[in-house]
């Protein structure tokens, strides 16, 4: 005998052919009905605070987000939107701890999981002018999803002529490349891949600006192409022993 309640996954199934036809509230009350018979289903609330954050209802996405959290702490997708909600209400570094977390529960198969993971680390740390670690995070975006079209679209647009994140003035490029060819060829006579301690790295940067003062013929440089830029670098000589 019909009692009158359809399997869950019938009211989900009606739930999304209603908010692909932009019906929300018919959409939401779909899934509000599913989530009746199944209180602790994840991926319905995961559903769920999709359609109202994608509709300008933030706050009542993420407090679906939120209760999807309480029933799984440990489910990389549920970190995952939780960082994309505050992303989008511009808390950035509360999203980059969400997609951090997010990483270090995903499962090793989900590679469009990480990738999207990477790539809005990515936005949230070039929002907080973390533009170096902005730019790792969507190399390493695409290095689990090669498709990945904002990744490549922020690596181009975002770069400066030297293939680096554009600082905020121009005239700041040649400071951060030069700065960059030093240390590289630092690590390099070292045998290292990064610095051993703070106080080295400071004591290495510090060295290097020095350098830098000392460069000559700085307006030179603004008649060289990018390539000629960096063999000029390159060739200051390097005496660069810290204690």
């Amino acid at each position: 005998m019909f009692t009158g309640r359809l399997n869950p996954k019938v009211y989900i199934r009606r739930a999304l052919i209603k908010a692909q036809a932009g019906k929300v509230q018919q959409a939401e009350k779909l899934f509000l009905k599913a989530l009746a018979q199944q209180s602790d289903d994840v991926q319905t609330m995961l559903l769920l605070g999709d359609l109202l954050a994608s509709n300008e209802r933030l706050r009542d996405g993420r407090e679906w987000y939120r209760k999807a959290y309480e029933v799984a702490p440990n489910n990389a997708e549920v970190l995952y939107r939780m960082g994309m909600a505050l992303g989008a209400a511009r808390k950035y570094e509360d999203a980059m701890v969400w997609y951090e977390r997010a990483l270090q529960h995903v499962h090793t198969r989900q590679n469009k999981l990480t990738a999207e993971c990477w790539l809005n680390l990515g936005v949230a740390q070039w929002q907080v002018r973390m533009f170096s670690q902005a730019f790792t995070s969507w190399e390493t975006a695409l290095k689990f999803d090669s498709s990945l079209e904002k990744a490549k679209y922020f690596l181009k647009e975002l770069a400066n002529e030297y293939g680096q994140p554009q600082q905020t003035h121009t005239s700041l490029n040649d400071i951060a490349a030069f700065r960059k060819v030093k240390i590289e060829q630092y690590l390099q006579s070292r045998g290292i891949k990064a610095f051993q301690t703070k106080e080295e790295a400071a004591e290495v940067l510090s060295l290097i600006s020095d350098l830098w003062v000392q460069f000559p013929d700085k307006e030179k440089l603004d008649d060289m192409t990018a390539a000629e830029k960096l063999r000029v670098f390159k060739d200051v000589p390097l005496d660069i022993s810290p204690s």
